[in-house]
């Protein structure tokens, strides 16, 4: 998800879905480290990983803010993001 204006929408209509079929609504920002990720898995610095989930999250709370103002309170929700703990695996 992202702050784009596509980003914002899509961010609103999974709203009205969560809304209209009582789902979670997940909302996910991905994040790749500023030196890339082969350089982090060869040398991962976990506090730098948490620098830069933490810019993650402020950049999805902002979104929510320019999309909504807050994150809805009637909905159950969750904000997910990319710990680089161990690769993503498909369902």
């Amino acid at each position: 998800m992202s702050d784009s204006l596509a980003g914002l929408a899509a961010l609103r209509r999974g709203i009205v879905e969560a809304r209209r079929t009582g789902r979670t609504l997940v909302a996910v920002r991905a994040w790749e480290p500023p030196e890339g990720d082969a350089l982090y898995r060869a040398r991962p610095e976990p506090s730098w990983a948490r620098l830069w989930a933490d810019e993650a999250r402020r950049r999805l709370d902002g979104a929510f803010e320019l999309a909504v103002g807050v994150p809805p309170a009637d909905l159950r929700g969750t904000a997910a993001g990319d710990d680089r703990s161990e690769p993503a695996v498909a369902p």
